[in-house]
Order: structure tokens, then C-alpha cells, then sequence
């Protein structure tokens, strides 16, 4: 896993919990070998949404390379309706709760919408100071249909809505795209 993390070389740690670093006594080294071998995409973000590491199968799953990713905000990467009107990062960051598997469309940079799910949490640093967070997503292509993704944009674009529903839409972007 290829990070930009600011400050230390020493991991930051999730809300709960201490660093795998402290736990087993890996290395960085070890720990990114470990990201990179999961097939969940995993990205952390600064304060100010800029991705500061990004595994392997987050530049899979999204189509961009990780050392375009890097340092990039996480909007212009993932390129998901919920990043303006309902980021899950955004609203991790400022609840401290994390959000667990919300169901998304980002766009790929080929411009395929790509379903996926993503969970997020809060990042601190080893003295409980919050750096950012930490998104965690899975590929749902065998879980969309195409026919439920063109009901979907079908819905969003007959609603009239200007924000999107995070209740009601599984974020296919057409609401966003189009207004």
C-alpha cells in the first residue's frame, strides 16, 4: 500500500483500538504487504479529504492508478454522487461513527459506473489526535444487476431532485451529474 501519510512513518490507528503495529509488532513494510494482499479497497484521507495511502485493490476496484490517487481528493478519485450531498467520510469525521456498507455507484475513469459498498471510520495518530479517515470498499458488480442500475438512474432522473436521497438512492450519479 503506497501512502503519503504526513508526519511519522508509524501508522495512525483506528478510533478503536491500537495500531497493528503495536499489536503484533509488524512493520510498515509488513502492514502494506497485508493491505495490498486484501480484496477490499482500502484509502485513507487527511482533514481535508486528500487520499494519503491507497491499497491495491482500491486502484483496482476504482481504474486509477494509486500514485494518481495519492495526495488527490477523494471526490475527483471516486467520482460517487454521495461525495457531495452525503459523503460518508464527511459524516464519519464529524459524528465519530463510522458508516458500514452504504451502497454507492462511483465512476471509473473509463466512465463505467461501478457499484460498490463502503465503510468508513475514523483515523487518529498514536496520541488519539483525529488525522482523517480510513474508507474501506468492495466491488458489487455481482450484486447490481444492469436492469436495477437502469431502474435506478431512471428513478433519480424522473424525480427532479437536486440532492440526492441518501435513504432512497443507491447513488448512480445521474441526479448529481445532471443538475
Amino acid at each position: 500500500m503506497v501512502s503519503a501519510w504526513k508526519g511519522s512513518s508509524r501508522p495512525a490507528r483506528q478510533e478503536t483500538g491500537r495500531a497493528a503495529t503495536e499489536t503484533a509488532g509488524l512493520s510498515g513494510a509488513e502492514v502494506e504487504v497485508i493491505l495490498d494482499s486484501v480484496a477490499d479497497g482500502v484509502c485513507t484521507v487527511d482533514e481535508s479529504f486528500r487520499i494519503t495511502s491507497f491499497n491495491r485493490a482500491a486502484a483496482e476496484i476504482t481504474g486509477v492508478p494509486r500514485q494518481e490517487a495519492l495526495t488527490r481528493p477523494c471526490c475527483e478519485v471516486f467520482r460517487a454522487s454521495i461525495c457531495e450531498a452525503s459523503c460518508a467520510l464527511r459524516e464519519t469525521l464529524r459524528t465519530g461513527r463510522p458508516v458500514i456498507d452504504r451502497p454507492v455507484f462511483i465512476v471509473r475513469p473509463d466512465g463505467e459506473r461501478l457499484p460498490i459498498s463502503i465503510s468508513t471510520a475514523v483515523l487518529r495518530d498514536q496520541q488519539g489526535r483525529l488525522v482523517g479517515g480510513v474508507a474501506t470498499f468492495r466491488d458489487l458488480r455481482g450484486t447490481f444487476t444492469e436492469e436495477q442500475v437502469k431502474k435506478e438512474t431512471e428513478r433519480c432522473l424522473s424525480c427532479g431532485a437536486t440532492v440526492v436521497d441518501e435513504y432512497m438512492c443507491v447513488g448512480c450519479g445521474a441526479c448529481t451529474q445532471k443538475c
